[in-house]
């Protein structure tokens, strides 16, 4: 399994962002919204990551679409550091129909 490591200025940790097919992320960016633990559950099970890389990686993810999940700034990258505290952003959340 291929893994991006981006360095989190705000939690000063790596996170790791695995490769998984589009709907795997889009289930887990959608479990974040409301089940935080059911999300760190499915990245556990997907990659057999421990249980503090899933965490890391489920409490970076967005939870609202261009906006930081650290300081609720504006994004503009779906994936990367937030210009305004620093924080690894991650948007794996489903696009909505226009």
């Amino acid at each position: 399994m291929t893994v991006q490591k981006l360095a989190c200025q705000a939690c000063k940790g790596e996170v790791r962002v695995p490769e998984l097919s589009m709907a795997e992320r889009e289930t887990i960016a959608l479990l974040r919204t409301t089940e935080t633990p059911r999300a760190i559950d499915a990245i556990m099970t997907l990659t057999g990551w421990s249980l503090q890389d899933s965490k890391r990686l489920a409490l970076h993810l967005t939870t609202a679409r261009g906006m930081c999940q650290g300081c609720r700034g504006a994004l503009s990258e779906r994936m990367g550091r937030c210009g305004h505290c620093g924080s690894v952003n991650i948007d794996w959340l489903p696009d909505t129909p226009a």
